[in-house]
This record gives structure tokens, C-alpha cells and sequence, in this order.
């Protein structure tokens, strides 16, 4: 989701039309923070595992997999998801213009 959103605000302030670099900047501001979030809870996860019960080793695995697969899926799937499915940056951009313009024209 962040990833998502980065890559929209980059869509509305980057001069590029091509949409893969915009992808790549915005996949490069996230990463840090998508690596470092995802790296802390799965340490948490895994001292659990060790430490905890029999009922909570079968729920901290189960969270293990899915902090691995979440992370690994959002930065590797995800992007280039959106450029299999030919987004057009400027028909984006058009179709934000549009929205501005029907809503300054309800304000007034």
C-alpha cells in the first residue's frame, strides 16, 4: 500500500510520463523503511517462536510466513504488476484533472 501511494504521488509530481522509472524511485524511497519495519517485527515474531508456548510457536510461524511473503510480495510483485497491466501515466494524470475540474466547478 505504501509503495502504491508513493508511486501515485509520484505519478502527480514527476514531469516523466514513462512509468517504470517512477516505479523505481518510489520502490528506492520506500525500501529502507518497508526492509526495516518488516526486518524488527520479524525479529519480535521469531523470539516468540523460541520462547513462547506450543500454541504461540504455531501462530508466530504462522506469522513468520506471512511477514516474509507480505514483504517479498510487495516489493518484488507488486510494482511490476502495475506495469504489466500498461498503466498510462497520462491517462492517470487526465483522469485527476478531470476530478479538480468537476470539483471546482461544484463549488462554485
Amino acid at each position: 500500500i505504501i509503495i502504491f501511494d508513493r508511486i501515485r504521488e509520484g505519478i502527480k509530481t514527476s514531469k516523466k510520463t514513462e512509468l517504470a522509472p517512477i516505479i523505481n524511485e518510489s520502490v528506492s524511497a520506500t525500501l529502507s523503511r518497508t526492509v526495516l519495519t518488516s526486518g524488527l517485527t520479524l525479529a519480535t515474531v521469531v523470539i516468540l517462536y523460541f520462547f513462547g508456548g506450543e500454541m504461540i510457536q504455531g501462530f508466530s510461524l504462522a506469522l513468520i510466513v506471512g511477514i516474509i511473503a507480505g514483504t517479498l510480495s510487495s516489493i518484488f510483485v507488486a510494482s511490476p504488476t502495475l506495469l504489466w497491466f500498461k498503466f498510462s501515466v497520462l491517462e492517470f494524470r487526465n483522469k485527476e484533472i478531470e476530478k479538480a475540474k468537476r470539483k471546482q466547478d461544484k463549488e462554485r
